[in-house]
């Protein structure tokens, strides 16, 4: 991960919101669901509520994923 993109996911805290990974990643919201949905990044649903540890992004990024 570069310097840059580090500094970018210092920004946010430890568990994302959905929001979160929207901004993060410059996805829509559709992205972002199908994305959690597809468990290419891991979260924790509670509610309705999708809780996504920053590390779960941090290690979809290093992978290349898309």
């Amino acid at each position: 991960m570069s310097y840059e993109n580090y500094e970018k996911v210092r920004r946010y805290d430890d568990v994302m919101s959905i929001y979160d990974l929207m901004d993060y990643l410059n996805i829509s919201r559709t992205t972002a669901y199908r994305l959690l949905k597809t468990k290419k990044i891991n979260a924790i649903k509670i509610g309705g509520i999708y809780k996504i540890p920053r590390e779960n992004v941090v290690k979809f990024m290093q992978a290349g994923n898309s």
